[in-house]
């Protein structure tokens, strides 16, 4: 069995005022896949971004803590539909709307792109919502294990990776 682990990071900005919850989401994660490959288990993480500059920030966190390839950073491709539901959230904001709301709209988007990729690079993934099931006692935004002989982390032809 392999536990699959997924944040996703909502916020557009690259190193503004959500840079720290950036970098502890991404340590929360390698965290917990390395406790449960300690354990014995097999397990692996996956942070999902709305913009190329974030994953290549969050690339440079794992070089700088020694985070392996088990903790995947994926800049996902974004559906039309989500783009224009970004787009009309960040002119609302600017137009003195809430921000609570735009980062409300951006989560549903980057947790729906997270369980795009799960369900593309982790075939046979069954997700986990029981609180009680999670590991760490962690809110994840996406939980899963895998019950294959083959473990290993492959894309599916099926589902194309565009960067």
């Amino acid at each position: 069995m392999q536990h699959v682990l997924g944040v996703a990071y909502p916020h557009l900005d690259r190193l503004g005022q959500h840079s720290t919850e950036l970098e502890l989401g991404l340590l929360r994660l390698a965290f917990a896949v390395h406790s449960l490959h300690a354990s014995g288990e097999s397990a692996c993480g996956l942070m999902v971004v709305l913009r190329q500059e974030i994953r290549d920030e969050v690339r440079k966190m794992k070089a700088r803590y020694g985070i392996g390839d088990e903790v995947r950073v994926v800049f996902t491709s974004l559906l039309v539909s989500d783009m224009t539901r970004l787009s009309e959230a960040s002119e609302s904001v600017e137009m003195g709307g809430r921000a609570d709301e735009a980062v409300a709209i951006a989560r549903d988007i980057a947790v729906a792109a997270l369980e795009r990729e799960v369900q593309c690079s982790q075939p046979g993934v069954a997700a986990i919502f029981e609180p009680h099931l999670l590991p760490f006692g962690v809110q994840w935004d996406y939980y899963g294990v895998v019950s294959s002989p083959d473990l290993s982390v492959t894309g599916d032809p099926s589902c194309p990776r565009l960067f």
